[in-house]
């Protein structure tokens, strides 16, 4: 991994490779122009000193500028690196099933909650339509789902009945996401995140039920009422009558 250590440690290997090129240039220059100029005056071999250390420090400079350059270059992909590992384990961890499909619909990348939930593996997965799961769908309606989708350019949210390896039927709550490319903007790939929310449509099934047969036993309980009633008044009319 790449560190605060490990940065200054380069910087200072460049900075001794940068320092050794600058004498080595300097001196090179200043033998060479001695040869050169053998029997020049001392002012004028000053001079060509003074061009020599001036020509060092412009090498010196590029060649600085340049391993900054990496260096910082080198920090950046290193930090990209450790944000899309963080990424990874958070998609690999979420509770949530996830599952990215190229533009044409086929499966890269599943998650292992979509493996834990699905029943597929990312083996059996990978390079597969992502329709295999969405059987309760026809071809038509599962092409003009990612219409819309392309179409709109938006999230695209349903409530679909979807069957796993097992052949067991769960119903999901889905939203299927566009992938943009950043710089032609043009749709590359979709994100598909699914949530099980089979128990809760059948603790709403059972809610419901159960609200239809209190409904019932209260119609019941009314009619009830109104038939005593009407008795207790028959009752109430013969004994007067009597009396």
């Amino acid at each position: 991994m790449y560190t605060q250590r490990t940065a200054r440690a380069l910087r200072q290997h460049v900075d001794l490779i940068v320092l050794a090129v600058t004498l080595g240039t300097v001196y090179v220059v200043w033998r060479w122009f001695i040869i050169q100029n053998n029997g020049v005056p001392t002012a004028q071999l000053n001079g060509y000193f003074g061009i020599g250390i001036l020509i060092s420090f412009l090498i010196y400079s590029m060649v600085y500028g340049l391993s900054s350059a990496n260096v910082r270059a080198e920090k950046i992909a290193s930090d990209m690196t450790v944000d899309l590992q963080k990424y990874k384990v958070a998609v690999e961890n979420t509770s949530g099933h996830i599952v990215i499909v190229d533009k044409n619909g086929i499966v890269v990348y599943m998650n292992g909650a979509a493996e834990r939930l699905t029943g597929f593996s990312k083996e059996e997965s990978i390079g597969k339509n992502l329709m295999q799961w969405m059987e309760h769908l026809t071809e038509n309606e599962y092409v003009e789902m990612f219409k819309s989708i392309v179409t709109k350019k938006d999230v695209f949210r349903v409530e679909m009945v979807n069957k796993k390896k097992s052949g067991d039927i769960y119903t999901a709550q889905i939203s299927i996401s566009p992938i943009f490319n950043e710089e032609t903007e043009e749709i590359v790939g979709f994100v598909e995140i699914e949530n099980d929310i089979t128990e809760i449509k059948n603790m709403d099934k059972l809610l419901t039920d159960k609200n239809t047969e209190l409904e019932r036993v209260n119609k019941l309980m009314v009619g009830r009422e109104i038939k005593m009633a009407d008795l207790k008044a028959q009752i109430t009319e013969l004994e007067n009558k009597l009396h």
